[in-house]
């Protein structure tokens, strides 16, 4: 039996497994079309901007004990 659902960013009905849609919807089940277009690239620019934020913390922190 196939899982049926609608997708919760685009509203279409879809068929297979769903996606998280975190981080762009907080529940649901998000279709692949959304997966790839909306929540993976918004995965990855909340990871560049935490990895960023640790970046400096480190430089200031390294900044901290030379001075």
């Amino acid at each position: 039996m196939v899982h049926e659902f609608r997708c919760c960013i685009c509203g279409k009905p879809s068929r297979g497994w769903g996606n998280n849609p975190w981080p762009v919807k907080e529940s649901g089940e998000c279709c692949d079309c959304c997966n790839s277009r909306a929540v993976i690239p918004a995965r990855i620019k909340l990871s560049e901007t935490k990895n960023q934020k640790h970046d400096e913390s480190k430089v200031s922190t390294a900044e901290a004990l030379a001075g």
